[in-house]
């Protein structure tokens, strides 16, 4: 039984994501290596993701490797478990449709020319 299907209602395209530059993603690939040869497991994974990039790792040890897989611009999906216990798809272009919809026109100008400033900045997550 499929809970979602590719490129359906619930696959972001990560459209509006800025761009991460070269040298912030080869930060990102050497911190997720140094995590892997730290990582006192046999079998690990660790990955970072901002804006249109995602970089993930994978540590094989009886094979004595790791392999990194470095994707930009990249489709997602998310997957959170209800007040049941089961896992429902997240719809994240319905809470985008509402996000300014309370706000006057002024409002909506002012928050364009904020966003119009903001530089794209490094942020990584690590999770694992």
């Amino acid at each position: 039984m499929s809970q979602i299907n590719f490129k359906g209602k619930y696959f972001s395209k990560n459209e509006d994501a800025v761009h991460v530059s070269d040298d912030a993603t080869q930060e990102m690939i050497d911190e997720v290596i140094e995590n892997l040869i730290a990582s006192k497991e046999d079998v690990d994974f660790t990955f970072q993701a901002t804006g249109d990039t995602l970089v993930a790792g994978v540590k094989w040890d009886e094979e004595g490797e790791i392999d990194v897989i470095v994707t930009q611009k990249y489709s997602n999906a998310c997957l959170l478990k209800d007040k049941y216990g089961n896992y429902q798809p997240i719809d994240w272009l319905e809470e985008k449709e509402n996000e300014y919809e309370d706000m006057s026109k002024e409002e909506l100008i002012d928050r364009i020319r904020y966003l119009e400033r903001q530089k794209a900045e490094y942020n990584p997550r690590r999770e694992v």
